[in-house]
């Protein structure tokens, strides 16, 4: 099958692929980092490629930063044996696999947002210093790690002796320390403050995490049916503890959902929920209206 038309829809692995449709090369692929587009799509007998995945068409749109340029040509360089410059590699007629891409749909904001906390450190002992920044999803753990790095920063030899300097100078607030020693800043402060931002969430990061409570919940109800005194899972000590080996190893909830994918009844059960919401809500829309 040959698909071409502009705007049509292609289906492959649970993931939609659309003609015409932005796309971000992957690392997967030489191309990785550009932009482009998909124009065509081929599977079964009509693929140019032996490959067992579908053949995607795509135009990519030339590198602008210096060094974006200098790494394509070094890898087409490296893979053809020989010097390349950038008018010299195809990017108007690319034949990728479905790993190698990844459709905009999927990294563009969802509109959806979160609050991260981010925990930032400044710090300087004599002739040394540095920064760094941790992030977290949830204020409470941001403030754990912020009193836990200022206790690890004062058992370092020099900042030990901190306090018993006359010129010791310390400064606190709700999410923030700073501390050093008066007329000698530069070399010798530390600072450390938690920051509330505000991060857009794309579809492709809501559904990761989704899966990643999903895959959570799928080992527990495994692990928990599998170590239950009346479990139905009959099977000798050493055999349970081979299961709960693998179960905490693999991913349980794509086997489960494989399971639920041939279950009929059990699809037809979640469909008729669905309606069935739907039309609660349908009433209780044309009470408010009456």
């Amino acid at each position: 099958m040959i698909i071409n038309r502009n705007g049509t829809e292609y289906e492959y692995n649970h993931h939609y692929y659309k003609i015409g449709e932005t796309i971000i090369a992957t690392e997967e692929s030489e191309y990785a980092g550009l932009v482009g587009v998909i124009y065509e799509i081929r599977d079964d007998e009509d693929k140019e490629t032996e490959n067992d995945t579908p053949d995607f068409y795509c135009a990519f749109e030339p590198p602008v930063l210096p060094q974006e340029v200098e790494k394509l040509e070094q890898i087409f360089s490296e893979l053809y044996g020989t010097p390349k410059k950038l008018e010299d590699i195809s990017l108007d007629m690319v034949i990728m696999a479905p790993e190698m891409i990844r459709p905009y749909h999927a990294v563009q904001n969802s509109g959806y947002t979160t609050d991260i906390w981010m925990v930032m450190e400044d710090w300087a002992i004599n002739d040394m210093c540095d920064t760094d920044t941790h992030l977290f999803s949830n204020c409470e753990s941001a403030e754990l790690h912020l009193h836990r790095l200022i206790n690890e920063f004062f058992t370092y030899d020099s900042p030990a002796t901190w306090r018993t300097e006359p010129n010791f100078e310390e400064e606190a607030g709700e999410l923030y320390y700073k501390a050093w020693l008066d007329g000698d800043y530069r070399e010798n402060h530390y600072e450390v403050a938690i920051i509330r931002k505000m991060m857009d969430l794309t579809w492709d990061y809501i559904h990761k995490v989704g899966r990643m409570n999903n895959e959570a919940y799928a080992k527990e109800d495994m692990l928990t049916r599998i170590t239950e005194e009346d479990s139905e899972i009959e099977a000798t000590d050493e055999e349970r503890q081979k299961l709960i080996e693998f179960v905490n190893s693999t991913d349980v909830e794509g086997l489960i959902e494989d399971k639920l994918g041939s279950a009929d009844s059990y699809w037809e059960r979640y469909w008729s929920a669905v309606n069935d919401v739907a039309q609660d809500l349908l009433k209780e829309i044309r009470g408010q209206d009456e």
